[in-house]
């Protein structure tokens, strides 16, 4: 619930000027919008061309698209979403749609927007943060000034041919 809390802190108090400035934020898995549409079951080139915008939106979201204009402005905002390889589209515990609903929430007020969607048969939802492919990728946007990452789709495999870079990468437009 790590990435619905900053979020959530960011809609509540982002034009505080008591608060520091937010210019970058990395959520991993977050249930923006709670578990709905945890058992469809889509290939993945199908998912990355669906809209982000939820069909079904819970209490909870619609009650943070209000406070939406709250968020700081030109925020950098870089998605991490995962879905288990041959399962439904979900990591286990949050579905595809609900992670990627957040860039639906904070339409119109982030600088940028960057998602990764990983999958494969390891990346279940405690071990996104673990996966090098994810590690790399998160420091290398939060600690670069241009970080140099596409939005993009990936399909891991394993750890090792992670680290052996065997691993497939697709690149699509997450606009």
């Amino acid at each position: 619930m790590a990435s619905n809390d900053l979020v959530n802190e960011a809609l509540m108090y982002g034009d505080d000027l008591r608060v520091p400035k937010l210019k970058k934020l990395v959520t991993i898995a977050g249930p923006f919008n709670g578990l709905q549409g945890f058992l469809g079951a889509q290939p993945v080139p199908k998912i990355l061309k669906m809209d982000y915008r939820p069909v079904h939106q819970t209490k909870h979201f619609k009650r943070m698209l209000t406070y939406r204009d709250h968020f700081p402005k030109g925020v950098q905002l870089f998605n991490v979403v995962g879905k288990i390889e041959g399962h439904f589209d979900n990591d286990c515990f949050v579905s595809v749609n609900s992670a990627r609903s957040v860039k639906y929430l904070l339409h119109g007020v982030l600088k940028n927007y960057r998602e990764l969607l990983v999958t494969g048969e390891e990346d279940y939802h405690c071990s996104l943060n673990h996966n090098p492919l994810v590690f790399n990728s998160v420091n290398d946007f939060l600690w670069t000034e241009h970080p140099n990452l596409p939005n993009m789709q990936t399909r891991s495999t394993d750890a090792q041919a992670l680290e052996s870079n065997e691993n497939k990468t697709l690149a699509t437009t997450a606009v």
